[in-house]
């Protein structure tokens, strides 16, 4: 017996999901597409699902060649349509916020311990910037060599805000250069920051000369820095009192030396 033929699928209205126009007859009966161009496109399509990663690719390389003609389009449309943006603005804080309720809550920094605020972004693991720069110190000196700028305008900044906690900062640097043990371990550094403000102001508001923090037991002699042993005088009276410790140490290194040799 003779096999039968199958019988072929007519298509009355195009393929193509877009286009949904009708197929004229004078099409051959097995035809999916009215045009050449739907045809063109549905293949084109059926490409671009098998190959989403190299589409991927080649959008991105574009988008880089043809940044400024993409903002401009941007920009035009932003124009044409500024109240399906003020839309699409309001949708997008409701969205927001939703997940930031479902998401944000029971955070807790991996520093401290504390309940990280829900101002801060998902997935940040630290309540503030020191937390950060104690568990993670090379993170800082990246940003730090970063954003050298900022540093510095930061600082310049503070220094003109806190000039007797920079001076006192600064004394404590010094004394440590000079003598590295004559800072005890029960040290508190804000009981020395009144004297260093005393200083600055007699110097600035009483017009008696410049005066100056100094160590009433010298450093040299076994003196400490700290409240106690600190006193406020003028630049005249501190430079004869280093000249005086300074002879008195020279005579007596010297004394021992003899001995000793």
């Amino acid at each position: 017996m003779a096999a039968t033929p199958k019988k072929r699928q007519q298509y009355t209205v195009c393929a193509r999901k877009s286009c949904g126009k009708s197929i004229s007859k004078m099409k051959r009966s097995n035809a999916k597409y009215c045009t050449r161009v739907c045809q063109n496109a549905a293949k084109s399509a059926a490409w671009r699902k098998k190959n989403l990663e190299k589409v991927k690719v080649s959008a991105r390389k574009w988008l880089k060649r043809n940044r400024k003609q993409v903002t401009e389009a941007h920009v035009r449309w932003a124009e044409k349509n500024p109240e399906r943006i003020k839309a699409y603005k309001i949708t997008q804080r409701k969205k927001e916020r939703k997940w930031r309720k479902g998401r944000r809550t029971g955070r807790t920094c991996e520093g401290c311990g504390a309940s990280i605020p829900m101002k801060k972004r998902f997935g940040t693991k630290f309540c503030t910037r020191k937390c950060q720069s104690v568990s993670n110190p090379t993170y800082m000196k990246m940003w730090r060599t970063k954003n050298s700028e900022c540093v510095k305008t930061a600082k310049a900044k503070w220094h003109k805000e806190n000039p007797e906690r920079d001076a006192a900062s600064r004394g404590l640097a010094l004394a440590r250069k000079r003598t590295p043990n004559c800072v005890p371990s029960d040290f508190n550094f804000e009981a020395t920051i009144p004297f260093y403000a005393e200083a600055h102001r007699i110097t600035r508001d009483e017009w008696k000369g410049r005066h100056e923090v100094d160590h009433i037991v010298p450093l040299c002699f076994g003196g400490k820095h700290e409240a106690a042993n600190l006193q406020v005088i003028s630049k005249d009276k501190h430079a004869v009192k280093n000249a005086i410790e300074h002879a008195i140490w020279i005579q007596e290194h010297q004394t021992g030396f003899s001995k000793t040799g």
